[in-house]
């Protein structure tokens, strides 16, 4: 009896799974991109671009840590299926930039999914940016269907790679692509190639639309996915979203995929750099929530940082309104005992409004004409405010430029 009961969830498993996605289909990563109803290739301008497009690394002024968890739909018989993603997204480099994602989906009682990737992204011009992911995929069996007798139930892996592109038609328009599964081969007895999914997709963004910090971003994706339910060919499918965002603190999105509803709410502390992410999606195997938390991380060494001028000290100039002083000393900043990042070579607009916003919060008053620079190891005063940087040969211009900006 407890072995039919088992042979029964297994066998309701594996109906859902295939009617949702074929072996190392497309899946859904990230709370966000659920709200949009899966709508991210042209999007792709935080931590979840590691796997919905690499190329929109580049549009990233930091670095960001972020995971999920998603409880598929919402299976109450047999073993549960779930979606698990931690990605990480390096700071922004003249070489390029790199990130480093771990996924998987399944269940560990049945039967799991689990892909590593690394992405590489670069800009190729001011508009132009492309992206690889090179990815170690398993599929791993477990339970009591595995045996060393049937060869198809044994743990089979492979290498494979993703290719995005992105295209900025505009500050505000943006276009692009993603072909996943370019190789690889899965199976023991019989290979089968790994199902190629090619994604277009068109994201525009309207700001200060009611409000001065508020903006909305449509998105629409088409791409070719298999399940068992689709005829033999090429078949071409639809996805869209809508994200309402005020001040990067609350966000309302709304999205549909092939016909089934998703929505989602985020919440964001630019300040901390602490983001949090729910979705829901309804699709025709049952409903699903995901949820996301996300760290954005402050800018790399090296960068301009502006914090608050903690100890009160005699006026060193009497132009000073608040007649109050401050120095910094011209060494090199650790990467997490600085609170402000220059935002000035950020082309991405969510991005750059959180990081001024969070700019803005800790900023004291400082003027440019308030500048007074020693040498390369003297000190720099400029009004009430310690300015903190690695070391320069142009230490004097590159601080007045961000003070005026």
């Amino acid at each position: 009896m407890v072995l039919a009961k088992k042979a029964l969830a297994a066998v309701m498993f594996l109906i859902v799974v295939g009617q949702a996605q074929a072996a190392f289909n497309d899946v859904i990563t990230g709370a966000r991109p659920q709200g949009l109803g899966g709508a991210f290739v042209a999007v792709a301008d935080d931590a979840n671009a590691l796997y919905w497009n690499p190329a929109g690394l580049t549009q990233l002024g930091t670095a960001e840590l972020t995971f999920m968890h998603a409880n598929e739909y919402d299976i109450t018989v047999g073993p549960g299926f779930s979606t698990d993603f931690v990605g990480f997204a390096n700071w922004p480099m003249e070489l390029g930039c790199f990130g480093l994602a771990v996924y998987q989906q399944g269940s560990g009682k049945v039967l799991q999914e689990r892909t590593i990737l690394g992405s590489y992204a670069l800009s190729v011009g001011e508009s132009t940016s492309v992206g690889l992911n090179v990815k170690y995929l398993t599929l791993d069996p477990s339970g009591t269907q595995v045996t060393a007798d049937d060869a198809a139930l044994s743990q089979q892996s492979t290498v494979s790679f993703d290719l995005g592109g992105l295209q900025t038609v505009t500050p505000a328009w943006k276009l692009g692509f993603l072909v996943r599964n370019v190789l690889g081969e899965i199976g023991t007895s019989v290979k089968e190639n790994l199902p190629r999914t090619y994604r277009v997709g068109s994201a525009y963004r309207f700001e200060d639309v009611m409000f001065l910090d508020d903006a909305i971003t449509w998105s629409l994706d088409l791409f070719t996915k298999d399940d068992i339910n689709d005829a033999a060919g090429i078949k071409i499918l639809a996805a869209s979203g809508i994200e309402y965002t005020f001040d990067e603190r609350v966000s309302v999105r709304l999205g549909v995929n092939r016909g089934d509803f998703a929505a989602g709410l985020g919440f964001g502390h630019p300040e901390s750099g602490i983001f949090v992410d729910y979705a829901y999606a309804n699709d025709t195997a049952g409903n699903t929530h995901r949820i996301s938390a996300t760290y954005r991380f402050g800018g790399p060494p090296g960068d301009i940082h502006v914090v608050h001028h903690q100890a009160s000290c005699k006026a060193r100039h009497k132009h000073d309104r608040d007649e109050s002083c401050g120095s910094a000393s011209m060494t090199k900043a650790p990467a997490r005992s600085v609170t402000e990042t220059s935002s000035h070579s950020i082309t991405n607009p969510r991005i750059r409004e959180s990081t001024a916003k969070a700019n803005a919060s800790r900023r004291s008053i400082a003027r440019s004409q308030d500048l007074d620079t020693g040498s390369l190891t003297g000190e720099a005063n400029i009004g009430v405010s310690p300015i903190q940087r690695s070391g320069s040969n142009n230490l004097d211009r590159e601080l007045k430029d961000f003070l005026k900006e």
